[in-house]
């Protein structure tokens, strides 16, 4: 089972790897664990939780983010890693979602 739109196999090794992990986790786990596992990794990605991050860090004039201390390289790279993350973590909700919509 693999994701790709055209229902093609997927060629790219980070898209088979969430499928494989997503495909196994359905068939070991009840659809209500998986409908809940899917919220709540849904309500982690929401990007409104960024909203406090991106407000701690400090910007200059043209709006770039301002890295010349200690505490603007922290809050620069904590508001990037948590991006980053609720963007990882909605590959792994579609694979999820995909994988229980396949289960039979």
């Amino acid at each position: 089972m693999y994701t790709h739109e055209s229902g093609k196999r997927a060629a790219d090794p980070n898209d088979r790897a969430h499928d494989h992990l997503a495909a196994a986790a359905v068939r070991a786990c009840s659809p209500d664990d998986v409908a809940g596992t899917v919220r709540v990794l849904a309500s982690m990605a929401d990007e409104a939780y960024l909203l406090p991050l991106a407000a701690q860090i400090s910007r200059d004039s043209y709006g770039n983010p301002l890295t010349d201390t200690p505490d603007h390289q922290l809050a620069w790279a904590t508001w990037r890693d948590a991006h980053n993350l609720g963007a990882r973590l909605g590959d792994v909700i579609d694979a999820l979602r995909h994988a229980a919509d396949a289960a039979p």
